[in-house]
């Protein structure tokens, strides 16, 4: 979606990247993410598609800041709420 432009659809599906990086235990990264798709999802005003998906967000987020702490959390978050679109379509795409 990102190297088509579909920023809307990439907001749509940043979460549950986030949430499969964070159950790989890559909390950080997936904390980032999940920051970046906070931030995306709310300048666009994107929803979560249902309520399964808004849980599996909620699992995301309570296991990345047991696993990470709150200021390392915290820190991940503000990382990815930062980021622009181009960067989150950047960090989502293979080495």
């Amino acid at each position: 979606f990102g190297q088509l432009g579909a920023i809307r659809h990439v907001a749509a599906c940043l979460p549950g990247v986030a949430a499969a990086l964070v159950a790989r235990h890559e909390e950080e990264r997936g904390t980032q993410l999940l920051g970046a798709a906070a931030s995306l999802r709310e300048e666009l005003g994107v929803g979560f598609y249902d309520d399964e998906e808004e849980r599996v967000h909620e699992r995301a987020l309570a296991d990345s800041q047991a696993a990470l702490g709150e200021e390392a959390f915290a820190e991940a978050w503000a990382r990815g709420a930062a980021m622009t679109p181009e960067e989150i379509v950047a960090s989502t795409m293979p080495s």
